[in-house]
């Protein structure tokens, strides 16, 4: 699962093989901590599957097979295939047949043994890339030693050497393994002495040894060569905090690096052991910082009246105030952690310790982390849980009763001065500096968690770690690829004028926009029912303007001469221009983005009556990529922010314009853009419709008559019994008598049971058969009810429902016709 990129076509389980191909779909992945990829037992060792997969010789049929013995025989690299030392294929493997001293209590998949055709044509053929015809290793593959303990090799051997004072050799004979003594004249022959229910142990070593066809075996090499693992080396002694940091695990290492001590820290340390737990508690006070995608933090650890020791470092995954804050608390809780650690030292039980942030959702969430000691799959799916899950872990190895969690209000008081904060507050302000400081010299986007060891599992999608709203990640990522393609196509764009939009800056917009989604929705894709859009579907509606020939668009709306277009091109012009002037957005900005929206609305080329400056052209070439329509819809181009930003930034430091969130000004003139078309559309629904008045709508109206009109037109399609009952002989004059409410009430009755009526006739003329003549009757139900029925009474030609067990066959009153009709020549129809 988090290499989905690589085709597995001979997965066996449906459900990971679904899942697996779906995190594809979405370029992600699951990263855990236990990945059950089993371990290469030797130097130089191959996976199987993956070479046979790699090859590119195989198909995926062959690849099945290829598994399925796998499967069947345990193995998972090339060095279980082949003898103790790697040079010789064992038999049994060849012919995939488990050896005698396979383990019957080894844990297997269940996995029936694949036919002889099928060992002989796939699993044998793959054997021959490894070996000669002899049997032999190819010359190009070198199995070194081993890598695992011989009492955790996935498939037994048959012979083992176990060293001592006495060495043994243990030998798979019959069905047990065997004690075997040297020979006291050659030392390469031993000698079955007893049977024995030994089992593999970490002293023992696989090697290769044969039988002489009695109780003695051929040891085939050096019993006493050097096949042991390395001895693991004892832990290196560190007499500086920071090179026992560096031997750290690296996400460790990378936010405890930066640690700064006043004294050392087994001054700290003596110090702790030495204070009045009553009159001192020990603070360790925390903060975040977050810059776009990159984040900081910084802590400050002491008591009120001395500080023992601050830090600074970076923070991981996707940038959120919380995230930041959680990563600085964390910080805090490892360096207390390795401090005890490196020194040595304990702290005393009856210290009192308080960490401390200005972020009271994360106080919340770690403080109601302690109400339960079992961690459930519902807790782990919180936003931010690999964070809280390890400083809750953190603080309990501690083993500190005191300890406790606290908000304070540090540098958000803007009411109080430094001097006047208390010791938590004040610890909280240097905390905020330290933060800021490393933002500023390294700060910089890592968006991928390291797995830390109470996470467990971390899902990544496109190179960013996601902690949580896996549902709407998901989603998004499923439907945004197509919604991205439909909008190219739909606008014509390319992939990078598609890359170009500001879609943050949309989506900003479009998450604090008054409106449901839906008619937001019809609005940005050009969707709301215009009489063009409306004539897609209903063929009755026309599809040209009320007010002239052009095709009705919301486009075309916009930019008509009636009106009420007029009238909303002069309102938003002044709303753009209001809430530029309220921003104090840069005068040459002010006047390009309004002069362009008013050449569009005039159907004239954008800016080309005015001079820009020089910086904004980047900016106007992007836009007339991607289009002013598109502008007024709220795709803006990115550039338009790198040209307020560098315009902002060279404005004089007493302009209001330096005070300017372009962000927040961006996303509000959007919203002002799509606010007046929606203005606009409500006055052209109020005005097509008559809203508020007795009379009914003529477009209402005309459209009730065009459909009717439609319907009589069809009349002949419809069964012969219906065409005097459904349809007015003078449709003019019925359409002329008619109030709105008559017309609605015929289509609503009648409009159904005419459609039914022309599939039925339609259906009869293609079902026709030999059966259906006179000469043949059949027996019919006593009453027929149609299955669409207007609600006044016809008497129609009603199809007899179909019974199972009505029978076919010859009139008694017209068997001379049946004998007739067969022995004529030329029938009549």
């Amino acid at each position: 699962l988090e290499d989905t990129q690589t085709p597995l076509p001979y997965l066996e389980c449906r459900y990971i093989k679904s899942a697996r191909g779906f995190l594809q779909e979405i370029h992600a992945k699951l990263r855990v901590d236990e990945t059950f990829v089993q371990d290469k037992e030797k130097i130089n060792d191959i996976f199987i599957m993956d070479y046979a997969n790699r090859s590119g010789l195989f198909t995926v049929d062959d690849l099945t097979i290829i598994n399925f013995c796998r499967l069947y025989l345990h193995v998972t690299t090339i060095s279980e295939l082949f003898n103790a030392a790697g040079t010789i294929l064992l038999p049994q493997m060849f012919t995939c047949r488990r050896p005698a001293w396979f383990n019957p209590k080894t844990v297997i998949t269940l996995q029936r043994r694949p036919s002889d055709y099928q060992i002989r044509y796939r699993w044998q053929r793959l054997l021959q890339h490894w070996s000669d015809q002899h049997g032999k290793i190819a010359q190009s593959m070198h199995l070194g030693k081993w890598r695992t303990p011989s009492h955790q090799l996935r498939l037994r051997r048959s012979t083992y050497f176990e060293d001592g004072p006495w060495p043994i050799i243990y030998h798979w004979h019959i069905d047990c393994y065997w004690e075997a003594r040297p020979h006291h004249q050659d030392p390469c022959i031993y000698i079955l002495n007893r049977e024995t229910t030994w089992t593999p142990t970490p002293s023992c070593v696989p090697i290769d040894a044969t039988t002489n066809g009695d109780i003695t075996l051929q040891v085939l090499e050096d019993p006493a060569d050097e096949h042991r693992l390395s001895i693991p080396t004892l832990p290196a002694l560190y007499h500086e905090f920071g090179d026992y940091v560096r031997s750290l695990p690296t996400w460790e290492r990378e936010i405890l690096e930066h640690v700064e001590f006043p004294s050392s820290p087994d001054e700290i340390s003596q110090y702790l052991a030495s204070i009045d737990t009553s009159l001192h508690e020990l603070l360790l006070v925390s903060d975040g910082s977050q810059i776009d995608t990159s984040m900081s933090f910084g802590w400050v650890f002491g008591t009120k009246t001395k500080i023992l020791a601050r830090n600074k470092g970076p923070g991981y995954g996707l940038a959120t105030s919380h995230r930041a804050e959680g990563w600085g608390m964390l910080s805090g809780a490892r360096f207390l952690v390795h401090l005890q650690l490196f020194t040595g030292t304990p702290f005393p039980p009856t210290l009192t310790l308080i960490s401390i942030s200005d972020n009271e959702g994360l106080v919340h969430r770690v403080t109601s982390r302690r109400q339960y000691k079992i961690v459930y799959a519902n807790a782990s799916l919180e936003p931010d849980w690999d964070i809280t899950e390890q400083i809750h872990a953190s603080y309990d190895t501690l083993n500190l009763p005191r300890q406790s969690y606290r908000w304070v209000k540090g540098h958000q008081d803007d009411h109080t001065q430094y001097e006047y904060l208390s010791a938590d507050a004040q610890f909280n302000v240097q905390a905020d500096h330290l933060a800021d400081n490393y933002m500023h010299t390294s700060g910089r986007s890592r968006l991928t968690t390291p797995l830390m060891p109470t996470t467990r599992c971390v899902f990544d999608m496109d190179q960013v770690s996601h902690h949580g709203h896996y549902r709407s990640v998901i989603r998004h990522a499923i439907a945004v690829p197509p919604l991205r393609q439909y909008i190219s196509k739909k606008f014509n764009w390319s992939e990078s004028t598609l890359s170009d939009i500001d879609w943050d800056l949309f989506q900003l917009a479009a998450n604090n926009y008054q409106a449901t989604d839906n008619h937001l929705l019809k609005l940005v894709h050009d969707l709301l029912p215009t009489r063009k859009q409306k004539s897609f579907s209903a063929d009755w509606v026309p599809a040209t303007c009320r007010h002239c020939e052009h095709p009705e668009t919301f486009e075309h709306l916009l930019q008509c001469d009636n009106p009420q277009s007029k009238k909303f091109r002069s309102k938003v012009s002044n709303a753009v221009l209001h809430h530029c002037h309220r921003f104090h957005a840069p005068r040459a900005f002010t006047t390009a983005i309004l002069q362009a929206i008013r050449d569009w609305l005039d159907q004239k080329p954008a800016l080309r009556t005015i001079i820009t400056p020089n910086q904004m052209h980047p900016a106007i070439a992007a836009q007339d990529k991607i289009g002013w329509f598109p502008l007024v819809k709220g795709y803006l181009s990115k550039a338009w922010t790198r040209y307020l930003q560098q315009a902002v930034f060279n404005s004089p430091p007493t302009s209001p314009t330096r005070k300017l969130d372009i962000q927040i000004f961006l996303s509000g003139l959007v919203k002002i853009m799509w606010q007046s078309q929606s203005d606009f559309w409500n006055s052209h629904l109020d005005h097509i419709h008559h809203r508020g008045q007795k009379n009914t709508s003529p477009d209402k109206l005309q459209e009730l008559q065009t459909r009717i009109r439609m319907l009589h037109q069809r009349r002949d399609e419809v069964l012969a019994a219906h065409r005097s009952h459904y349809f007015k002989s003078d449709v003019e004059a019925f359409i002329a008598a008619s109030t709105t409410r008559q017309l609605q009430v015929y289509l609503l009755h009648y409009g159904p049971a005419i459609h039914d009526s022309i599939k039925r006739a339609r259906k009869a003329d293609t079902s026709s058969s030999i059966l259906t003549f006179d000469g043949f009757t059949r027996r019919l139900p006593t009453s027929t009810t149609p299955s669409h029925r207007p609600t006044t009474n016809v008497n129609s030609e009603v199809p007899p429902h179909r019974n199972n067990h009505s029978r076919w066959r010859p009139g008694s009153a017209s068997q001379d016709r049946f004998r007739n009709f067969f022995s004529t020549p030329n029938p009549s129809p």
